[in-house]
């Protein structure tokens, strides 16, 4: 990770659990989409979305263009609705 990541971001990147716990990943071949100067790793807990972008519980918000959830765990089976500009769930389509 050293090799293409930036120490600050293997600070907060890097696993905290043992194998076997959580999914690992495979691949590093997206450390360099967080290193470019339009891309913002955020860590904060999110306190609300709504349709100027994101507020953090840290009193902090973000014009955003793109959400990426990422748990990696039942993909399909969300445990809130996201819904379009439209108003159709994301599910739906």
């Amino acid at each position: 990770m050293y090799n293409s990541t930036l120490v600050y971001f293997h600070l907060i990147l890097k696993n905290l659990f043992c194998i076997g716990c959580k999914r690992i990943l495979v691949t590093n071949d997206w450390y360099p989409t967080i290193q470019k100067p339009n891309v913002q790793l955020i860590t904060d807990s999110i306190k609300e979305i709504n349709e100027h972008g994101v507020a953090t519980c840290n009193d902090k918000e973000y014009k955003v263009d793109t959400i990426v959830r990422s748990t990696g765990y039942n993909v399909h089976n969300y445990l809130i609705e996201f819904y379009d500009q439209k108003g159709i769930k994301l599910q739906d389509q």
